[in-house]
């Protein structure tokens, strides 16, 4: 039983150590190639803090374990949302900005009705993961640009920008290729194997921890996957909160989900289908919607996070765990 718990805290460990020095990598490389804090936050870094939630959920498919791919992904947003807003809200008030209330929020609600949709035949399919996997590349591709705006994405210039932004990337690269040869390609292969190993650890550990204590696997996925797993967005949080980066840590949670559903089950699903219990689709995938929602409202208010908002989404947190406990 305690080496379970010891091996479960390793692979923790290992996932968020991994995923660290892949964003310390990855943001020297985007600031090298002069993308904007905010992109950072919403990109690099924000998938960055989603790679343990992706090799775990992996992993977890590779081994057909449904219960843990989707209770991660739900419980990872929900802890994201509830828990770490929640908490950053009380302490400080975060101010967001409108360009990311008017984009990136909508597209974060957008995908999350998207999700449970398709959730709603209790699987998701491979035609449901080849659309999220899709969706993830059309919202990265229309994320990394340099002078075009998101509201123009229907006109003809912006992609002559897209091609313009292309080259400048290929002339960016070639100008620092040796630099970042060197100096990175180490940093990355040490952080995804750690990242590989630390996956193996934690789901083959949750798996016995699941069976030993004689719950599901599901609620494992919800809670301790899903808490260890969003440790990276916790910290990122703080780091934000010390140094005043609000467009950092509001731009890596909503970031963060929109990975957490279009790359990690897109992904995942592609592996293997995952299977839906009927907890997740009429009382956990509508909560999560539901928190999405709260979030939605509180940004379009005053475009801010304040001490009594983040008490609420803490609340809801607590809500949740509440309702995934065993009876």
């Amino acid at each position: 039983m305690i080496e379970f718990f010891a091996f479960f805290i390793l692979g923790i460990f290992l996932l968020v150590k991994g995923s660290d020095l892949f964003v310390v990598s990855a943001s020297r490389l985007a600031k090298v190639l002069g993308v904007s804090e905010l992109v950072i936050g919403l990109t690099v870094v924000a998938i960055g803090t989603s790679l343990p939630e992706l090799a775990s959920s992996l992993m977890a498919s590779f081994y057909g374990n449904s219960g843990l791919v989707v209770g991660n992904i739900i419980g990872s947003n929900i802890a994201n949302l509830a828990l770490i807003l929640g908490v950053a809200g009380f302490f400080h008030t975060l101010r967001i900005e409108k360009r990311l209330f008017e984009r990136e929020c909508y597209i974060l609600i957008g995908v999350t009705l998207l999700f449970y949709i398709l959730m709603m035949d209790f699987i998701i399919s491979f035609a449901d993961a080849i659309l999220l996997v899709f969706l993830f590349f059309a919202y990265m591709f229309f994320m990394f640009k340099f002078r075009a705006q998101f509201h123009e994405i229907f006109k003809v210039n912006l992609y002559i920008e897209h091609l313009a932004s292309f080259r400048k990337f290929l002339y960016l690269l070639k100008d620092n290729f040796k630099k970042i040869l060197v100096g990175e390609t180490l940093v990355l292969i040490v952080s995804l194997a750690g990242l590989l190993v630390g996956a193996y650890f934690v789901v083959d550990s949750a798996t016995n921890l699941a069976k030993a204590f004689s719950l599901s696997d599901t609620f494992i996925g919800l809670t301790l996957v899903a808490l260890g797993t969003s440790l990276p967005e916790l910290a990122v949080a703080l780091v934000s909160l010390s140094k005043g980066f609000h467009n950092m840590l509001i731009g890596n949670i909503v970031g963060s989900n929109i990975f957490n559903i279009l790359l990690v089950g897109g992904f995942a699903s592609l592996i293997r289908p995952i299977a839906i219990d009927e907890f997740i689709l009429a009382v956990l995938g509508p909560f999560l919607i539901a928190v999405s929602a709260v979030f939605l409202l509180f940004a379009w208010s005053d475009l801010q996070i304040k001490k009594t908002e983040g008490i609420v989404l803490f609340i809801l947190y607590l809500l949740f765990l509440a309702m995934v406990l065993p009876k």
